[in-house]
């Protein structure tokens, strides 16, 4: 596989908004190959943030992958609630997060992180939405690698008012209520996040310090989904309610 040629095709889909059928020729040779065509996306994109995908066991069996991945926020694609989601003819889905906004940059500590020395540098717990598309008509045919190459199939975040009262077990016992058009579709609890949310953000900042992608303050951190994804269409509105968390809602619109 040529890491230009798939950055390439990726490219075209995001900008098209238009899917392409997957083949053997665009699939990556190992993570490290899917990481390399993921960077190659950002060009002069302001990176906002990151994003933690497969955090459950199923989900990794699923993608046939052994550990969970890594994708970028990016400033251009991060709406503050309530949002209008300007849609064009692409399928999307939703999924809520309990996600983090950090007040200190994850430097490389000499030794890794564990949930200790990471709760200094979290400033606030931050209810979010994020918005997913997979530029590939048929997305898992081939594991986890495409989607990795793709971003995480990440194409924005929806964040709530950051919540600054927060305690080291707040996101791992948080609970949220989806609904769609005022009917509740999805239910979970943060501890679904590879046990606690936390976990996956120690995870993210010892996987950026080894690979030279150092976490910062300011960014927001979506660590995994508490739910299934919401498949949702035009004129729907979705709320994710975290209850004392706060809320999380967005309308999607049609594209100007």
């Amino acid at each position: 596989m040529s890491v230009e040629r798939l950055a390439s095709a990726l490219r075209k889909a995001y900008q098209k908004r238009e899917a392409f059928e997957i083949t053997p020729e665009h699939i990556p040779a190992s993570l490290e190959e899917a990481y390399a065509v993921a960077d190659a996306l950002v060009e002069d994109a302001v990176v906002i943030g990151w994003k933690v995908g497969a955090t459950t066991i199923e989900g990794q069996k699923f993608l046939n992958i052994k550990a969970p991945f890594s994708g970028r926020i990016f400033a251009r694609t991060l709406y503050h609630s309530p949002a209008v989601w300007p849609l064009r003819h692409e399928p999307i889905s939703v999924e809520p997060e309990i996600g983090f906004l950090l007040g200190q940059d994850l430097v490389d500590l000499g030794q890794p992180y564990d949930v200790h020395t990471i709760l200094p540098a979290i400033k606030a717990v931050v209810p979010m939405l994020e918005v997913n598309w997979s530029c590939y008509i048929d997305p898992f045919k081939f594991g986890g690698l495409p989607l990795v190459a793709a971003n995480g199939v990440n194409v924005g975040v929806i964040v709530g008012p950051s919540v600054f009262d927060w305690g080291p077990e707040t996101a791992k016992q948080a609970k949220v209520f989806v609904s769609c058009n005022n009917n509740v579709v999805e239910q979970g609890q943060g501890s679904i996040v590879l046990g606690d949310p936390l976990n996956a953000l120690v995870w993210l900042a010892n996987h950026g310090v080894q690979n030279g992608q150092i976490l910062r303050a300011g960014q927001y951190i979506a660590p995994g989904a508490l739910t299934r994804l919401v498949h949702v269409q035009l004129g729907d509105q979705i709320t994710a309610d975290f209850g004392a968390l706060g809320k999380v809602s967005v309308t999607i619109s049609s594209a100007p």
